[in-house]
């Protein structure tokens, strides 16, 4: 069996981390959350997946990206 989960934080150290979630080859889309944890507005914060089974641990890249001040605007239409 292989888990994957979703590494975030600040730097590149991360320091928030998903739960990790089973999944085979045909598990299709999974969904990841880390709520209640705090991230500040207009903040610049890294992420990137991880992959783990018995054949070790594989990293994805790591992108970046900066939340927005406030809330997003309502929907239009």
């Amino acid at each position: 069996p292989t888990s994957v989960w979703f590494e975030l934080g600040t730097t590149s150290s991360f320091g928030l981390t998903t739960e990790a979630v089973p999944i085979d080859k045909d598990a299709g889309t999974v969904e990841f959350s880390i709520g209640g944890t705090g991230i500040q507005s207009e903040t610049l914060y890294y992420y990137r997946a991880v992959a783990q089974n018995q054949y070790g641990t594989v990293y994805g890249g790591i992108p970046g990206f900066t939340t927005l001040t406030g809330p997003p605007p309502p929907p239009k239409g």
